[in-house]
């Protein structure tokens, strides 16, 4: 028997409510492709669950593919021997991107937070990158973030005075105030356009 690498790609169906068997010496199976989830046995083992982007390394010389759905299932394997890696990379359907830096700095009027009580600071936006804001040097304690419209004392990141925050979000934020007075609470919101 040969120690040499080797790998093999076939094409199979997988008959609606059946099963295909393969006879091939490997020592990792991997699922190019496949219509959707089926289950594998390798030498007469027990059934594991596969799909597609799944690798399995396990010596066989056999393996059956199950399907237990009630519409054929097509696949596209690759059988291995030895150490191959597949430097290749591929995507099926769109991908979605952004640009990595936000492009828009909004700079809204101070918000009042009146004392002892939970203050909007900004509505969920999902332009967003970041939020940053400031608690006034003045503030008498600390403001606590969060994203609780019912926020009680101390719940929340405290942010002390005179301190800067940001904070990666699109969600709505809010301010917890219990210093005991009003505070202006600065902010800036990065953005996409």
């Amino acid at each position: 028997m040969s120690n040499k690498p080797t790998y093999a790609t076939r094409d199979f169906t997988i008959p609606a409510n059946g099963s295909v068997e393969a006879a091939r010496v490997s020592s990792f199976l991997t699922i190019l492709q496949a219509d959707a989830p089926f289950r594998v046995s390798f030498d007469n083992g027990p059934l594991s669950d596969m799909e597609q982007g799944l690798t399995m390394r396990e010596p066989f010389s056999r393996v059956e593919l199950v399907n237990e759905t009630g519409t054929d299932i097509n696949v596209k394997l690759g059988f291995g021997k030895g150490d191959i890696r597949d430097s290749r990379l591929s995507f099926a359907g769109q991908i979605g991107t952004k640009e990595s830096m936000p492009d828009v700095l909004a700079t809204p009027l101070p918000v009042a937070c009146a004392d002892a009580a939970t203050t909007p600071l900004a509505a969920a936006n999902t332009k967003r990158r970041e939020i940053v804001l400031t608690n006034p040097s003045t503030a008498g304690g600390s403001i606590y973030i969060g994203g609780d419209a019912a926020a009680v004392a101390g719940q929340g990141i405290p942010v002390e005075p005179g301190q800067t925050f940001g904070l990666e979000t699109q969600a709505a934020v809010y301010v917890r105030n219990d210093t005991g007075a009003s505070v202006s609470v600065h902010l800036a919101e990065l953005e996409f356009s």
